[in-house]
C-alpha cells in the first residue's frame, strides 16, 4: 500500500489559521465599513469562485482518472446550486451530498490510495474545517463567545463561506502536481500489478 507522502508542518499551520485570521479580518473590515465583508458582493463572489473549482476538478478528474477530484466536483456543484436560495436548491443539496457519500463509499478503496497525499490531505481537511466553521457562524454556535455577535453573524457567515469556496478552488489548483493518472485509477493499478520487467 502506498504510503501517505510527508507535507510541511507549515502548511497545516498556515491553512489552520484561515479560519481565525477570517474572523479577525471580517471584525475589522466590519468596524470599518469595507464592503467587502457585506453580503451582496460576497453572493456575487461565491456564484463566480465555485464554477471555476468546479470546472477545474472535472478537468483534472478527467485528465488523471481521480475518483476523489470527481466527487470534489460534485460537491462544488452542490455548493454553487445552493448559492442560488431556490426551495429546490436548498433542499436538493442534502439529496446530492448524501449521493456523494455513498459514490465515496463505493469507491473507498480507490479514494484511500488517492488522499494518502500529505498536501492534498491538508488542503482538503482545512478547506472542510472552514466549511463547518461557516456552519456554526450560520447557526449561531459562537452567540457567545463573539463580541457583538448578533451584528456581526451575516457578514462574518457569508465571508467564512467564501474563504471556504476559495480554499476549494486553490486544492484543486494547487494541492498536487498535474499529472498522468493517479495511483488510485485503473491505470495507475495496472501498472502496478504489471511485472517489473514490463515496465
Amino acid at each position: 500500500m502506498k504510503k501517505t507522502t510527508a507535507t510541511s508542518p507549515l502548511l497545516w499551520l498556515g491553512l489552520l489559521a484561515v479560519g481565525p485570521a477570517t474572523i479577525l479580518f471580517v471584525y475589522f473590515a466590519h468596524a470599518q465599513n469595507w464592503v467587502v465583508v457585506s453580503k451582496a458582493p460576497n453572493e456575487v463572489y461565491a456564484l463566480c469562485i465555485l464554477p471555476l473549482a468546479l470546472l477545474v476538478f472535472l478537468a483534472r478528474a478527467r485528465h488523471e482518472h481521480n475518483v476523489l477530484y470527481g466527487l470534489l466536483a460534485g460537491f462544488a456543484l452542490a455548493a454553487w446550486l445552493r448559492e442560488w436560495h431556490f426551495a429546490w436548491t436548498h433542499h436538493g443539496i442534502y439529496l446530492m451530498l448524501a449521493l456523494l457519500i455513498f459514490l465515496g463509499w463505493w469507491w473507498r478503496e480507490r479514494l484511500l490510495v488517492q488522499i494518502r497525499d500529505g498536501n492534498l490531505l491538508a488542503w482538503l481537511s482545512n478547506t472542510m474545517l472552514v466549511y463547518f466553521l461557516g456552519v456554526l457562524v450560520a447557526r449561531r454556535v459562537f452567540r457567545e463567545l463573539l463580541p457583538n455577535e448578533e451584528a456581526i453573524n451575516t457578514p462574518l457567515e457569508e465571508f467564512m463561506e467564501n474563504m471556504a469556496h476559495s480554499l476549494l478552488l486553490l486544492t484543486a489548483l494547487l494541492a498536487t502536481p498535474w499529472m498522468r493518472p493517479a495511483d488510485g485509477s485503473a491505470q495507475g493499478q495496472a501498472e502496478r500489478d504489471a511485472p517489473t520487467a514490463e515496465r
